[in-house]
């Protein structure tokens, strides 16, 4: 059985996808509450297959770009976690490290349990979103 999520649950996104059979004003609502709340959001590694490793908040609810020590490559923004991880040795520092270096030492993905990538609010420390 599926899931049920409630509009602004940070685990389901699809809320926030714009939809042309919405009147005016829920458009507006909804583009309001893009701007808002994805600017909160940060990905919860798991296998990175989801995450764009140079351009999604996912390392210390930051941009790898942000990071960055050279200019990056025509492309980068493509590039997913995934693609710069090798099971069995880790991140593949050929790549990476011309352009970052230590901070991703401490950062394992799991290939091995199944666990996936998924959003979370990245202001709190539990990843709940509140409007409080």
């Amino acid at each position: 059985m599926r899931k049920k999520y409630k509009v602004g649950d940070t685990r389901d996104t699809t809320w926030l996808t714009k939809k042309n059979t919405w009147s005016p004003t829920w458009r507006s609502i909804t583009a309001g509450l893009r701007e808002v709340v994805l600017s909160g959001m940060s990905w919860v590694v798991g296998d990175g297959r989801k995450i764009r490793f140079w351009k999604d908040r996912w390392l210390f609810n930051k941009t790898v770009s942000l990071l960055a020590i050279e200019d990056l490559h025509a492309g980068f923004e493509l590039v997913l976690a995934s693609d710069l991880w090798h099971e069995g040795r880790g991140w593949d520092f050929e790549k990476i490290s011309p352009f970052i270096t230590e901070v991703l030492l401490f950062v394992v993905l799991d290939k091995v349990t199944g666990a996936r990538d998924c959003m979370a609010w990245g202001e709190t420390v539990d990843g709940e979103l509140s409007v409080r």
